[in-house]
């Protein structure tokens, strides 16, 4: 088994499909507060234009609370048993142009 697969499968035993679809769910969150055009903006509909910006900003700092809590542990986890795992897959990803993924 390569470093690699290795460093892979370690990642995936701390992120199993349950704990991956939570840590979805909670990032899905702050794409969707985001993912607004000027003309189609579910906040400043729901609480008016005045006050978009504040309640944007209150639900964003709730969110990555939120996410912190819930997944900072593992997070810090997968760093400490795949510390750079990414940066060597970015390397020999490039020539297949998998990193604009």
């Amino acid at each position: 088994m390569s470093d690699f697969e290795s460093d892979m499968g370690k990642i995936l035993a701390i992120y199993n499909c349950d704990k991956f679809i939570e840590l979805l769910e909670d990032i899905y969150e702050l794409v969707l507060l985001y993912n607004v055009t000027e003309s189609d903006d579910w906040v400043s509909e729901a609480v008016g234009a005045e006050d978009t910006r504040s309640v944007r900003q209150i639900r964003t700092a709730y969110l990555l609370s939120k996410l912190a809590h819930r997944h900072a542990d593992n997070l810090k986890r997968v760093k400490r048993v795949a510390p750079g795992l990414y940066q060597q897959l970015e390397k020999i990803s490039k020539p297949l142009a998998l990193s604009s993924c």
